[in-house]
Formats: structure tokens, C-alpha cells, sequence
């Protein structure tokens, strides 16, 4: 009964017969009048909440969430309070014996039911990697079209979490904006049936002058400017007609230049008849640019010179724009991947199109696209369509209509009536479960042609599409995106910490943020056991992080560890005195549960409790005040002597006996990770004892006795899976999906892939509820 497991997290043990439970009336009742009714009544209950009303097991039967909240009290020692009367340990046993079991009994008689997912939006990593895969382009540095949207929000501990995640009209103004950036980036719309042409007459060009010395007097222009409408990024050609009102023969430097091109420099040699001049130039951006013919000087003089009797004005003709020049087999794999038809002598523009958009939208949505919401987007096509414009720049109207749909900004579960109130998901809506638990991303086509085949529900099929799904390198992104946010390091990126503690530099929190997240990848896709992620014997680093830990040179990287090696993340096989393996001894966590000044074994024990044993303290009271200096600068105090102190604030004295212990086994890191001996001048004490006495020889302690009550880890890792996977928080109804998993975990022994494997197997991701619980 004295194990970590009831005294941190207090989850509910085995099943307890009935018949096997203390009496209510005659053995818990008057217990609870002994210790707790004097505090916890109808009058002036304490943290709101009575005990005095639960005259009867009929009525106790009816507070869960009451009973949950006391078996954590009372086997974490938190209550009674210290100043109050203790109970024996028999009377103890008894208590918390009866409250696991009364909660047990509780969950047994609630009818079971999947639970309901709110209608999630993608957010924003899911959002950027269903367009990578659904038209085969990739975000690079000066695009990304998501860069402005609005953060995502978060609820318990993820921003995948369907009840946060609601739309605004700020997010519709985005979402247009990418759909038209992602399409034009998508597509080829001008020059695959020949360039477009534009032709700008003398009369229609801009004209301007820049600033002439002040010897200059010539008002003629120096600069004809045309302006269009440029769609396509390729080559382009630009051709000038051009002449002199003087035909001496002199020559003059011109060039012809568009926005963000090195200036095409040529010789005109001044004629009366027209001259045509053309040069070629790449444009990598769309929208409305600036095209012209400049004026420089005359040939072997730097600066301008003004027309006169003997240098006579330049006379433009025309300015001619023409592009983009494509070769038809240059076209972008995007382009080649959506456009898989094109009219012809055999098939109109209106037939193309129907075909180009009945392989795109199934896509897009994730699920089969009838014939009648289909024509809804051909009609689209139909309203865009114009002889004069290419085929391809009036099907972006539609493509980018289907890029702002529900149905593809959010995954969509149709509702469905069950006989018990429950029902299951269909082959598509479970395809994109799994793929976005696994992948954060839309299902690729093997999982749809699967879903079409109404195989995807067939456990022993979707148990090897796990696998499958965990073997592809797209998995990193369950690693990244549930592990950053799991073991709440993404403040990483924002923590500076004080002068004296040192700099954070570039490469070190690339070096800090990736490690927990190679480890957990390697745990996960390398059938390793879950424990492995409490201690091992290998970590991951880059140059700066090894270096960081003064681990040394890998042998087979020391000839290039000064070169590119420093950057890259390798796996180190960690010798016996570096104090590292397994997550909680990672940089990152040790940073970000660090105050910028000093360690913070508070943050540190909140941090185990919640992240590691799922069982986070409740916040703080408003009154309690921070953690002071000592009043005296000359009196040198610990850490651990100032929480103490500390501790003996009665409001403070609960949650602190669970959080410092636990905190106090990290002391021997500093703010950053790195090991010491002492605090400044002071020695560090890294002891720690827990509520039950069990006392704990650092992190080293810590860890070994995490090992032997792994079943506390499994349950509370697996609660967070399931949480990120499913889209929403638990509830007591899943209790008995979580004890399943952990359970049939440890029979397969204590793979993480296991867990994975038995939350997708499981009601609450393979079913839906009809009615909110």
C-alpha cells in the first residue's frame, strides 16, 4: 500500500470485490468524523468541500471525482494536515483501502462508452504537413504561407485538443491568403500552351527621371516603366524598340531590368531607324511588378549625360514582356501530381477539370467525394472559365476552394445513432485517427485504399498499419510534436537565463531540444521498453550539447567533430559517470524547470509529478507568497533550508511534501543542466525522503525506485498518449481502456510501441459516442 504508485499519483489498484470493502457506516464513517469532518463540514467546509453530507454508501456512491481527490490526499500524506490528529496505519490502510475500492466500484457500474471529439480543426503543424503531402510541395526559407496564423490554443497540455481549437475570422483571412499562396506555388498557370505576351505602347509607359548632377539640364526620361500582373514565376523575356532623334552613331549604355534582377546591360548606337533589343531574366516571385527600359549613360562617361543638338533624345517605340518560357517536361512534380488531365481533340476544358477534381477532392477531404458535392466545385470551375486564360489558371479557383472547406480544415465524424449510445467509426474517419496520432498528417494512400477496401476495422489490419505507420520516417512527427509538449520544453525557446549562469547559444538548444526527442523516437520505433526512457545507457547529441556534458568525441566523427559533425545529432554510448540517461536528466527539462537566477526543486518535483506520474499538484493559494531571499545577505542560507522554511506555511505544507522530495534529487544540475558538486560555496544535499519515509539518493535514487514502480510510469504515459491521440481530456469512463492498455503493456513487456499499438485498438479511438457523456 506504500508504494509510489498510491503515494504520488494514487491511481486506483486492482478490482476490489465488494463484499471485500470495509463497511461504510460502521468502519469509514466514523473515521472520516475522527480526522476530517471538523474541517471538511456543511458549515465552513475547507477547499469547498464536505464530507459531513455522505451519510451512506448510497450517497458516497455518487462522488467519484470526491473520493479520487481524498485517495490522493490521504496516500500522499497530505491530509490530514500535520497539525492535526494522525490516524493509525491501520486506520489508514482502512481509508484508503475502502475509497480505491469504493472508486473501482464506481467506474465498474458506469456503463462503458467511448467518449465524443469535438470536431477538431487542423492546427498548424497538421495544417503544414496535409498540404506537404496532399500537393507534394515543401515549406523552404521565404515560404510559409502559416507564418501569420494565429497560435493554436491549448487544453490539457496539447494543442491538438478539439475544444480549443476554434476558428476566427482572422483564421479565414489566413487560411484564403495560403490557399491562393499554396495553389500558385502548386501549379504552373501561365506558359505551359506558350508564353503569354504583352505588348505596352510608348504612350502607356511610365516614365520617370532619377536625380542628375547639377550640371545636367536634360528633361527628357531616363526610365520607361511598364507594370503588370505577373502569375507564374519561370523566365521571361523583355524586348525594347528603341531609336535616336539623332543618328551620329554614339553609343549609350541602357539595360533592361525588372524588380529583384541584376540589370541585362547592352550598347545602343544611336540610329533614327528602330532598333530591337530583347534579353532574358528569371522571376521567382508573382504579383504586380515592374518592368523597364533604363537610360545609364553614354558610353565611357559614369554619370548622365542630357540630350543635345548632338546627343538626341532616345525614342521608345514599344516595351514587350513576354513568359513564362516552360518546358513541358520542367513542369514541377506538384503540378505533374494535380493536373492528371488537360483538354484536348478528345476531352473539353469542363471534362478535365470534372477529372482533375474527382482525384483531388477525395484527397483533400480524407474520404469519398459523391458526384453531387463534386459538381459543386466543377460548377466553380465553370463560373472561373474563360477562353483567353489558360486551363490551369481557372481550375485554381476550385482547388483553392477546397483548400478552405471544412471538410478539409477539419476532420470531420459523421454523426451516427448507436443502440448503446455509441458507434464506430467508419474505415475513413479511422484513417485519419491514425494518421494524425502517428504522422500529423492526412492518411497517405495505402491507409485509403484500405479504408475503400473496409479492411481499416479489422484490428489484426490496423494493428499492422501501426506498425507500418512507426516504421516511416513521418513518425518523427509523433515524436516531436507529443514529446515537446509532454514534457512542456517547448518554453525552451524563450528561456534566457541569467548572466551569471551562462549563455544558451544557437546550436546548444537545437542540441538541448532534440535530445529528448531522438531518445523517445528510438524507444518508440526500436521496440524498446518504456523504462528506457527513465534511465539508458545512450543519449543524443550535437557538438555543443556533448561538449555541454563533457562527453567525449565519438571515434568514428573525431576527424570532422570541428566540422559539420558539431551540428548534427549523434547517438553516444554514455559512460557510467556522466549522470545522464533517460528523459528527466535531459538539458532541456532541467532548463525549463529552472527559474533564470537559480534551480527551482519546486518547478523540478511539479514537473515529475505531472509530467512522469500524471498526479500535478493543484495551483498555488493566491495568498502564499513567493520564495524570499534571506533577509540578511551575509547569512548564507541553501535552497533547500529557505523551502524549509517555506513549508511551514500550513497552506504551503501539503503540495510541498509531494513537489520538494522529488525536486531536491535534481540539485547536483544547475540552471542549465550541467552538472556540479556545490551551489556557489555551499554543498549540495540531492537527498530526498519521501512522504512515506523512503528516502532517495539523488536522481540515481530517484530513478531506481521509478524502475520498480513502473507501472505508475506506464499508466500515467499512457493517459497522455491517449489524451493526444484521441483530441480531448479523459474522463472516468476511459479508466478501464487505460488499465487494459498498461495491463496487456506489461504482458508484451513494457514496449512503448505496445502502448501505441492498444490505444488504436482501443474503444475510445476506434468508437464515438452519440450523445456528449
Amino acid at each position: 500500500m506504500r508504494t509510489l504508485f498510491l503515494l504520488l499519483i494514487a491511481a486506483v489498484p486492482a478490482a476490489t470485490a465488494a463484499d471485500e470493502l470495509p463497511d461504510y457506516s460502521s468502519q469509514i464513517r466514523p473515521l472520516m468524523q475522527k480526522y476530517c469532518v471538523n474541517c471538511h463540514n456543511e458549515k465552513k467546509p475547507q477547499g469547498e468541500l464536505s464530507l459531513a453530507k455522505f451519510t451512506d454508501e448510497a450517497a458516497a456512491m455518487q462522488a467519484r471525482k470526491v473520493w479520487l481527490n481524498v485517495l490522493h490526499r490521504v496516500t500522499g500524506r497530505e491530509m490530514p494536515p500535520d497539525d492535526a490528529p494522525q490516524p493509525t496505519e491501520r486506520e489508514l490502510d482502512l481509508l484508503t483501502k475502502w475509497t480505491a475500492g469504493v472508486v473501482r466500484k464506481i467506474d465498474d457500474a458506469t456503463p462503458p462508452q467511448p467518449g465524443r471529439v469535438t470536431m477538431r480543426r487542423l492546427n498548424r503543424v497538421e495544417y503544414r504537413n496535409t498540404v506537404r503531402d496532399l500537393l507534394g510541395i515543401e515549406f523552404e526559407l521565404g515560404f510559409d504561407p502559416t507564418r501569420d496564423f494565429p497560435a493554436d490554443g491549448a487544453g490539457y497540455g496539447f494543442d491538438n485538443i478539439g475544444d480549443v481549437l476554434s476558428i476566427s475570422p482572422l483564421h479565414m483571412e489566413k487560411y484564403l491568403s495560403a490557399a491562393a499562396q499554396l495553389i500558385e506555388r502548386s501549379i504552373v498557370v501561365d506558359g505551359i500552351d506558350g508564353p503569354r505576351v504583352w505588348t505596352i505602347p510608348a504612350n502607356e509607359l511610365r516614365v520617370s527621371s532619377p536625380t542628375k548632377p547639377a550640371e545636367s539640364t536634360g528633361q527628357w526620361p531616363t526610365n520607361w516603366i511598364a507594370e503588370l500582373d505577373v502569375r507564374q514565376a519561370g523566365e521571361y523575356r523583355i524586348k525594347a524598340t528603341i531609336s535616336s532623334k539623332v543618328a551620329n552613331g554614339k553609343q549609350a549604355q541602357m539595360a533592361l531590368q525588372t524588380e529583384g534582377s541584376q540589370p541585362e546591360r547592352f550598347t545602343f548606337s544611336r540610329q533614327t531607324k528602330a532598333n530591337v533589343v530583347e534579353r532574358k531574366m528569371k522571376i521567382t516571385s508573382t504579383g504586380r511588378r515592374q518592368f523597364w527600359l533604363a537610360y545609364q549613360h553614354e558610353q565611357n562617361k559614369p554619370t548622365f549625360e542630357a540630350a543635345d543638338a548632338e546627343n538626341g533624345e532616345i525614342v521608345i517605340g514599344s516595351l514587350e514582356v513576354s513568359g513564362p518560357y516552360i518546358a513541358a517536361d520542367s513542369l514541377p512534380a506538384s503540378h505533374q501530381r494535380l493536373i492528371i488531365a488537360r483538354p484536348g481533340p478528345d476531352k473539353t476544358r469542363m471534362q478535365a477539370a470534372e477529372e482533375v477534381l474527382a482525384a483531388f477532392l477525395p484527397k483533400a477531404f480524407r474520404r469519398p467525394v459523391s458526384a453531387t458535392e463534386r459538381q459543386k466545385y466543377v460548377k466553380l470551375f465553370a463560373a472561373a472559365d474563360r477562353p483567353e486564360e489558360s486551363f490551369e489558371a481557372d481550375l485554381a479557383l476550385p482547388l483553392k476552394a477546397a483548400l478552405v472547406s471544412p471538410h478539409f480544415l477539419y476532420r470531420v465524424e459523421a454523426e451516427q445513432q448507436g443502440e448503446d449510445g455509441s458507434y464506430s467509426l467508419n474505415d475513413f474517419e479511422l484513417a485519419s485517427r491514425l494518421s494524425y496520432f502517428l504522422w500529423s498528417t492526412m492518411p497517405d494512400d495505402e491507409l485509403l485504399r484500405l479504408a475503400g477496401e473496409g479492411k481499416l476495422t479489422d484490428p489484426a489490419v490496423l494493428e499492422v498499419q501501426v506498425m507500418r505507420l512507426l516504421a516511416d520516417p513521418k513518425s518523427r512527427a509523433l515524436s516531436e510534436n507529443f514529446v515537446s509538449q509532454w514534457l512542456q520544453i517547448r518554453g525552451l525557446d524563450n528561456f534566457q537565463p541569467a548572466a551569471k549562469q551562462g549563455k544558451i547559444g544557437t546550436r546548444l538548444r537545437i542540441g538541448m531540444a532534440s535530445e529528448p526527442i531522438y531518445v523517445f523516437h528510438e524507444v518508440l520505433t526500436k521496440d524498446q521498453p518504456l523504462t528506457q526512457l527513465i534511465d539508458a545507457d545512450y543519449t543524443y547529441a550535437n557538438g555543443d550539447l556533448a561538449k555541454h556534458y563533457k562527453l567525449p568525441p565519438l571515434p568514428e566523427h573525431e576527424d570532422k567533430q570541428k566540422q559539420i559533425e558539431k551540428d548534427k545529432i549523434l547517438r553516444y554510448s554514455l559512460p557510467g559517470d556522466t549522470h545522464r540517461g533517460g528523459l528527466m536528466t535531459s538539458a532541456a527539462v532541467l532548463t525549463v524547470t529552472s527559474h533564470p537566477d537559480r534551480t527551482s526543486p519546486v518547478k523540478r518535483g511539479k514537473w515529475v509529478l505531472d509530467a512522469l506520474l500524471g498526479a500535478p499538484p493543484p495551483p498555488p493559494p493566491p495568498e502564499v507568497e513567493a520564495l524570499s531571499e534571506p533577509t540578511d545577505p551575509k547569512l548564507k542560507q541553501s535552497l533547500r533550508e529557505r523551502l524549509e522554511a517555506h513549508r511551514t506555511v500550513a497552506a504551503c505544507a501539503s503540495c510541498h511534501k509531494r513537489m520538494d522530495p522529488l525536486g531536491f534529487a535534481f540539485e547536483n544540475y544547475d540552471v542549465l543542466g550541467r552538472w556540479r558538486e556545490k551551489d556557489g560555496s555551499l554543498s549540495i544535499d540531492a537527498s530526498a525522503k519521501l512522504p512515506d519515509g523512503k528516502e532517495l539518493d539523488g536522481v540515481t535514487g530517484l530513478k531506481g525506485y521509478l524502475l520498480t514502480e513502473k507501472r505508475a510510469f506506464s499508466k500515467a504515459l499512457t493517459e497522455k498518449l491517449l489524451t493526444y491521440a484521441l483530441g480531448r481530456g479523459l474522463e472516468p469512463f476511459d479508466t478501464r481502456a487505460v488499465e487494459n492498455i498498461v495491463t496487456q503493456t506489461q504482458a508484451d513487456g513494457d514496449k512503448l510501441s505496445r502502448i501505441v499499438v492498444g490505444i488504436v485498438l482501443s474503444r475510445p479511438f476506434r468508437e464515438r459516442s452519440s450523445v456528449n457523456p
